[in-house]
């Protein structure tokens, strides 16, 4: 995962090997697409800024809700391990939301995922705010455990267009899942599985469906089983992560030492014909010196910069705005007191830019990401933003249309500079040329002054 490292060729060798040659040509094209290069243009302008930016973030993330029909083991919300559980229920106000949509659309924005500290299918409006996404043609997938979606509303969604479903589920079988999700009894599971075949039947080619989990102590013997159940119910992918806990509550769900063995070994043997999403991050988590401890990001996460400021944001259920998913202590403004345009511009977004491009994420910033342990940098933990930032930092080192750029941005900047001394030379020209005919004029003034009229007198 040294995305810094290698050539564009390797990179391109052992991406066809994965995806394919059909995929991989298609990756290149949508790159070398102009919009894609104007996009880059930006945001390589606003990295040599340092603090402005000058497009939009091009990933959100709004959170619907923070009410939830489900009390997951692993979740930093609502889990059944927590000691202290909020009350609090926001839900967004459906006006600003859409005003919020309409501005992201103007700022560029390419996708929006409705996820969060809820479930979204508990939102009242989510179907039509997923068709107003759409209508605005926007990028947009759905975040869900799936639990509360009926017939109707997945034939709705195949209908919106909705690009991508990614259903939570984190077992392969309906006895895991009721312990993973205390209070659903196994009927649930099966109703998902019904649910998941139903919707793959109807969606049209384009729209796929994730099957995401979380591995952890209890279900880490699965990944064989989750993979051939993904392909039963017929997904396009399988996504897999490590639990990220929360210190002192839901310790108990790490994996130990033989369950990361048993874990790799699995991983290793996954032949499956299905799309698996993110596999090779996933194993180097699950290889970390300290992932026993929850600490699987710590090696890398300084070895390139964070480019989250430029490019991501996520609108949370009571408005605030943060500027990376695990930043929910860091928040840069509310959508109910400012413009998502004023936010994205604001002080403290700048501040955030500044700080991880140019700071260690050992600096005592950072310990207000993550999941509240404020002793240790979140993102050392587990940054879920660190493919979007692989992604970007490979493009910006490989990618010869990416030093093109860098080598315009450089020369705007040199032409600005030259711009401006020659300005202000030309101010200093216009300044002289006023005091040289203010003293004419002066000189002039007192000579006249002293010619006698009337000589003799």
């Amino acid at each position: 995962m040294q995305s810094s490292k290698g050539t564009l060729s390797a990179f391109l060798k052992n991406y066809s090997k994965t995806h394919g040659f059909i995929q991989t040509i298609g990756s290149i094209c949508k790159n070398l697409s102009v919009r894609s290069i104007s996009e880059d243009y930006l945001i390589i302008k606003g990295l040599s800024n340092g603090t402005r930016s000058f497009s939009g973030p091009k990933f959100v993330q709004i959170d619907l809700t923070d009410d939830c029909n489900n009390s997951c083991l692993c979740c930093w919300c609502n889990s059944a391990l927590k000691k202290e559980k909020s009350n609090q229920r926001d839900y967004l106000d459906y006006s600003a939301l859409i005003k919020t949509i309409d501005e992201l659309k103007q700022m560029g924005t390419r996708e929006i995922t409705l996820s969060g500290g809820g479930e979204p299918f508990m939102y009242s409006r989510l179907l039509d705010v997923v068709a107003y996404i759409k209508k605005k043609g926007i990028y947009c997938q759905l975040y869900t455990n799936f639990t509360l979606a009926t017939k109707e509303s997945l034939r709705r969604l195949a209908d919106l267009g909705l690009d991508r479903l990614i259903v939570s589920l984190w077992a392969a079988d309906s006895k895991v899942y009721s312990l993973l999700h205390p209070g659903k009894d196994e009927h649930y599971f099966e109703e998902i599985k019904d649910n998941l075949a139903f919707f793959s039947k109807i969606k049209n080619k384009r729209q796929l469906v994730r099957i995401h989990n979380v591995i952890n102590s209890i279900n880490y013997h699965q990944l064989a089983k989750i993979a051939d159940f993904a392909c039963s119910a017929r997904a396009d992918e399988v996504s897999f992560t490590v639990v990220d806990v929360m210190p002192s509550q839901t310790d108990a769900l790490l994996l130990n030492n033989k369950q990361r063995e048993q874990v790799i070994q699995d991983y290793a043997k996954l032949t499956h014909n299905i799309r698996f999403v993110q596999l090779d991050e996933f194993k180097r988590r699950i290889s970390a010196k300290e992932s026993c401890k929850g600490e699987y990001d710590k090696e890398i996460v300084d070895t390139i910069p964070c480019y989250l400021g430029w490019l991501f944001a996520r609108i949370r259920a009571n408005g605030f705005v943060n500027p990376c998913l695990k930043a929910h202590q860091i928040n840069v403004g509310n959508i109910y007191k400012q413009s998502f345009h004023e936010i994205w511009s604001s002080s403290l977004q700048q501040e955030f830019r500044n700080k991880t491009r140019a700071y260690s994420k050992a600096d005592p910033y950072f310990y207000k990401v993550g999941n509240g342990c404020n002793s240790s940098s979140g993102c050392a933990r587990m940054c879920d933003d660190l493919t979007r930032n692989i992604v970007l930092h490979r493009k910006l080192n490989m990618m010869p249309t990416s030093k093109l750029l860098f080598g315009l941005v450089r020369l705007e900047k040199t032409f600005l500079r030259i711009r401006h001394r020659i300005a202000n030379f030309i101010r200093i020209i216009n300044l002289t040329w006023v005091v040289i005919a203010y003293s004419l004029m002066l000189k002039v003034y007192r000579l006249v002054k002293n010619i006698s009229i009337f000589p003799g007198e």
